[in-house]
């Protein structure tokens, strides 16, 4: 039976994030102004670090948290109400170890899971993105030609997260293009190869902490070690698995979004004062924020629901992707409406409300587009055979 009580560890981890928050980011966001990005320094890494949390899914015995996906899930949305792009670093860094979690062997974890953790924890990435294929895995251009001992990789891969600072890149590509997805293979690999580059800056409005990147693979030898692969999941399966986990996350930034948008709207509707009242006196107005809450709470349930049976290691795969299109949709809702609360002061370039409305826009195509869960859902519900 699910239990809508957090236990008293989550709700200390709560206070802990809100704590860190208020006392070091937000202070931090104010004197450097995160608009541009002109060479952060890694100071908000660092406040993560200092506590274990830039990948706090990895478990206890490599020097992790261990922490359960609604834990995660709370972190995430919490950091997201202050600063989007430090929230997606964390969901890109689970991301990036979801697959050897899933599938790596006992030696493979050894060897990589302890570098991100601790107060030296690094940032890895997620590489599947290519510009001919999207979310079409089955048309990857990438090419993992086996040898004997080793793959040569070629390809490129792009608007990959955390690239240009990441120590380790998962990376999924085929192996035979007549075996489409049969063939698809998951590699964990350092980003200091030969042969390996990174490409063209992706440029976006959305204050992250770090601009995606393209990744260029010329021929990089990749050792048969660094095949993450198990018997019981083909390298689909783990793409598959590894997204739709991924996407409870997700929607949990996205939460955090909207709870920052509706905030700082309930907050202004409260002080402006017009023809002698406060707006949020105006049934309008009012209207507007009761309904932006009520979306809200009901995310924030589905995406805990999606977190619950990740955990429970139950089917997961439907709510998430329903949590991930609902909660996309919210985002830029609350934000439209919060952007109308406030008028002409949410459109300039110091605005709080433009930001979030920029990560908010984001976010919507971050593990697929909105059209993309509508196929992942019908899918399961065998819509298509109706």
């Amino acid at each position: 039976m699910m239990n809508f009580e957090l236990s008293e560890g989550q709700t200390t981890l709560i206070q802990l994030i809100r704590t860190l928050n208020a006392e070091k980011i937000v202070p931090y966001l104010r004197e450097h102004r995160f608009t541009e990005k002109n060479g952060f320094s890694q100071y908000l890494l660092d406040i993560l670090r200092e506590h274990n949390l830039l990948c706090p899914v990895v478990p206890k015995e490599y020097g992790g948290l261990g922490m359960d996906y609604m834990s995660v899930s709370l972190v995430v949305e919490e950091i997201a109400t202050v600063c989007p792009g430090l929230a997606f670093v964390v969901s890109n860094n689970v991301h990036a170890v979801q697959p050897i979690l899933l599938s790596g062997t006992k030696e493979q974890k050894q060897n990589i899971l302890p570098a991100f953790t601790g107060k030296e924890a690094c940032l890895g990435a997620f590489a599947s993105t290519e510009r001919a294929s999207g979310s079409d895995v089955s048309s990857f251009q990438s090419l993992a030609e086996e040898k004997d001992d080793h793959y040569i990789l070629t390809g490129q891969k792009e608007y990959v997260l955390n690239a240009g600072t990441a120590k380790y890149l998962t990376v999924f590509s085929s192996s035979s293009f007549s075996k489409k997805k049969a063939s698809l293979r998951c590699f964990m690999i350092p980003n200091f190869l030969p042969h390996f580059r990174l490409g063209k800056v992706c440029k976006v409005a959305a204050p992250l902490l770090f601009d995606p990147m393209e990744i260029l693979f010329d021929h990089v030898k990749i050792s048969k070690s660094n095949v993450i692969e198990d018997k019981d999941y083909s390298g689909y399966l783990l793409l598959s698995q590894t997204m739709d986990m991924g996407r409870a996350l997700t929607s949990a930034v996205a939460v955090g979004i909207a709870r920052a948008a509706f905030d700082l709207a309930d907050d202004y509707a409260r002080k402006r004062v017009l023809n002698g009242k406060t707006i949020i006196s105006n049934q309008v107005i009012a209207h507007s924020l009761v309904e932006m809450a009520v979306m809200i709470e009901m995310n924030q349930l589905l995406v805990r629901k999606a977190c619950w049976l990740i955990d429970k290691e139950e089917d997961f795969a439907m709510v998430s992707n329903m949590s991930k299109l609902s909660a996309s949709r919210l985002a830029i809702e609350v934000t439209s409406r919060a952007s109308e609360i406030f008028g002409a002061r949410a459109f300039l370039v110091t605005s709080k409300i433009d930001q979030l409305t920029q990560c908010a826009r984001i976010i919507s195509v971050i593990d697929g587009t909105d059209n993309i869960q509508k196929n992942t859902i019908s899918t399961i519900m065998k819509v298509n055979e109706i």
